[in-house]
C-alpha cells in the first residue's frame, strides 16, 4: 500500500514539472488551446488531484483510526488515473490539430476514465471513513472479541476486577506452607 502513496506522490510532482514546462511554453511561445488545455489539467488533476490522492489515501484513514477498506482498489486507481490524464491531454491535442474523429472517441475514453478513477477514490475512502454499525444482538459477542469499544465505565470497571495470569496460576498451584 505504502508503494502506491509514494507513487501518487511522485506522479504529482513529475506533473508539477511537466505544467512548469507548458507554463513557460505558454509565456514565450504560442501553444494556443492545446498548450493551455495540457497546463491547466497537468495542474490540476495532474499536480493537485495525484497529491490530494496520495495525502487521501495516507492521512483520512489515520485519522478515522482504520485502514483503507478496499486496498486493491489503489493501484487500479493509481494506473487509471496516470494513463486517462496522459490519454485526455494527448488525444485532445491530436483531435484539434488533426480533425481526426477516432481521437475525439479516444479522448472521450480517457475522460471517461478520468472520472471512474475519482469515483474509485471517493467510493472507497467514503467507504473506509463510515464506519459500521454494529446492532445490538451482536454487540455483546463484538464486545468479548475487542471488535467494538466499550464505554468508558465499562472499561473501568473491567480494569478494576481484571484477573492477572500470575493470580489464575497461583490459584491453580499447589499452596506452599
Amino acid at each position: 500500500m505504502n508503494r502506491y502513496l509514494k507513487r501518487f506522490m511522485c506522479a504529482s510532482l513529475f506533473y508539477l514539472g511537466l505544467a512548469a514546462v507548458f507554463g513557460i511554453l505558454n509565456s514565450f511561445t504560442d501553444t494556443g488551446y492545446i498548450g493551455t488545455y495540457a497546463l491547466t489539467h497537468f495542474n490540476l488533476l495532474g499536480f493537485m488531484s495525484m497529491m490530494l490522492f496520495g495525502i487521501g489515501y495516507f492521512l483520512l484513514p489515520r485519522l478515522n483510526r482504520t485502514v483503507i477498506r478496499h486496498p486493491g482498489w489503489v493501484p487500479v486507481h493509481f494506473w487509471l488515473a496516470n494513463t486517462s490524464l496522459i490519454g485526455m491531454v494527448l488525444f485532445r491535442a491530436l483531435q484539434v490539430s488533426t480533425g481526426e474523429g477516432i481521437y475525439s472517441l479516444l479522448f472521450l475514453l480517457s475522460a471517461l476514465g478520468q472520472v471512474v478513477s475519482i469515483f474509485i477514490f471517493i467510493s472507497n475512502i467514503w467507504a473506509t471513513l463510515v464506519k459500521p454499525t454494529v446492532p445490538q444482538a451482536s454487540r455483546a459477542v463484538a464486545v468479548k472479541t475487542g471488535e467494538a469499544q466499550q464505554p468508558t465505565w465499562h472499561r473501568r470497571k473491567e480494569n478494576h476486577s481484571r484477573v492477572t495470569d500470575r493470580q489464575v496460576t497461583n490459584c491453580l498451584s499447589p499452596q506452599r506452607r
